[in-house]
């Protein structure tokens, strides 16, 4: 369909429409799969790559345009011809600096079809309103070329006759296949690339969200496990259980043979809950995460409250010892962990100290089983466990995932009451906790669906009230 609808004044002087100019506000932050920032990414608009930033030292990128001039797509250097590009209801307004031979409007919609053709012929300097074609409700592709001119504007149809602008960026050959891809929710895609991670996207909604979290994949995915289907199910690794740890108190899980086939073993610090020993209590569910790979230092009896400084002090002691077997002369560990991806993990009292002990540098995720009220400076993802039948735990856990700032799951069991991990070897919980541990630590795809999505494993029965927050899909 060819149309020719209104006129290009000029001059007009718009002085009764209050209507800014179409502007790019992004901002975020970059971080790895770990929660710690990257500097030096480099984000880019996917329609429009010269709009970009490189991260700073804290991961945090700024995107913005706010006199809205766009390049000359063939010379690169700012355009000649157009101050700016804004919406008034249903009016494009615009404003010519010099003189144009031929201007041309092109209307698509979002799977790449062609609505409007509209011809502005030549146009002197000054300002020029032109009415835009009535369109059902939905989101448009505007294409304005004016000489050498091309910029993109993405148009939100009220279905009223009024329009609503989604922000203006420079137009690429191929621009229509963008459109085609364009989704009803979607403005524009974030490409973030930078060295030894994988190049992620990231769909914005809008030009000017902030508070864009983005997570990046390394490169090197570290070691393996064999898949598995199911989760409560032993690991390929035979275990032993043996004293050791500072003053030989603690209790060691960990494979019979290690370092086999060149696999590195992450620690696992477990902190269990208040006046008890982890064994016989935590003996099933601990024996079964050595199995899958990780070597478990479980505390001796933690007898302060929720917060206590002993409590923290036996947990990182741990945590301290393990990490120096790695390079410690003659040690069973020696070159055999993978010391900077610690796991910190506790139940109840244990459970609050395992989050304030997810600081350390050392700790790459954390597991705080019917744990306490605690908020730390953390930098890596978080899984929080409760239940239903919890009264101590529950409101608790609720405060700690309030305080996170890192990717965090608050997974509820129907049910489940404050003892829960401590029968039948951990049951659902010890099954949910073994899937988060292989998929962050050892990169098991499988077991993301346990977390991911609307149907998760953990999003339905027996579990219930999922939450998720600083979530990244």
């Amino acid at each position: 369909m060819r149309l020719s609808i209104g006129l290009c004044i000029v001059p007009v002087i718009v002085t009764t429409v209050a209507a800014s100019a179409p502007t790019i506000d992004l901002g975020g932050t970059v971080k790895d799969g770990k929660g710690t920032a990257l500097a030096g990414a480099v984000v880019m608009l996917a329609s429009d790559e010269s709009m970009k930033d490189t991260t700073g030292a804290g991961g945090e990128f700024t995107i913005s345009n706010a006199t809205a001039i766009r390049r000359n797509r063939i010379s690169g250097e700012p355009a000649g011809k157009i101050n700016s590009l804004r919406i008034a209801g249903n009016q494009l307004l615009f404003s010519v600096r010099s003189s144009a031979s031929n201007g041309t409007i092109t209307i698509y919609s979002g799977n790449g079809k062609r609505n409007a053709v509209i011809e502005l012929g030549g146009m002197e300097p000054g300002s020029c309103r032109q009415i835009l074609p009535a369109l059902t409700s939905g989101i448009y592709i505007m294409h304005v070329s004016i000489d050498r001119f091309d910029a993109l504007l993405q148009l939100v149809s009220t279905g009223d006759g009024n329009f609503m602008s989604g922000g203006v960026s420079g137009v690429k050959s191929g621009f229509v296949e963008s459109a085609r891809r364009t989704a009803a929710a979607a403005v524009d895609t974030l490409v973030i690339e930078k060295e030894g991670f994988k190049t992620a996207r990231k769909v914005i909604t809008a030009y000017d969200q902030k508070n864009i979290a983005i997570v990046l994949d390394s490169e090197s995915t570290g070691p393996t496990l064999p898949p598995i289907t199911d989760y409560s199910s032993i690991g390929p690794f035979e275990t032993v259980e043996e004293k050791g740890g500072p003053n030989n108190i603690y209790t060691i899980f960990r494979p019979k043979t290690l370092g086999e086939n060149g696999f590195i073993h992450a620690p696992i610090v477990f902190g269990p809950g208040i006046g008890q020993t982890v064994v016989p209590v935590h003996r099933t569910m601990l024996s079964n995460y050595a199995s899958h790979g990780f070597v478990i230092v479980g505390t001796p009896v933690l007898n302060q409250g929720p917060g206590g400084a002993q409590n923290l002090k036996t947990m990182k002691d741990a945590l301290d010892w393990i990490v120096a077997q790695n390079t410690a002369s003659g040690s069973v560990f020696q070159g055999k962990l993978w010391a900077d991806h610690c796991v910190s993990m506790g139940f109840s009292v244990g459970g609050t100290s395992a989050v304030q002990l997810g600081a350390d540098q050392a700790v790459f995720t954390v597991v705080s089983i019917h744990g306490h009220t605690a908020d730390t400076s953390l930098h890596g993802p978080m899984l929080q466990t409760t239940g239903t039948n919890d009264g101590v735990g529950m409101p608790l856990q609720q405060a700690t995932y309030d305080a996170s700032k890192v990717q965090t799951f608050l997974a509820t069991l129907t049910n489940a009451g404050h003892t829960y991990i401590e029968s039948n070897g951990g049951g659902e919980e010890r099954k949910a906790i073994t899937a988060w541990m292989r998929y962050w630590i050892y990169n098991d795809t499988g077991a993301r669906n346990f977390f991911f999505g609307d149907d998760c494993v953990l999003c339905k029965s027996p579990w219930q009230n999922p939450k998720r927050k600083n979530w990244v899909e």
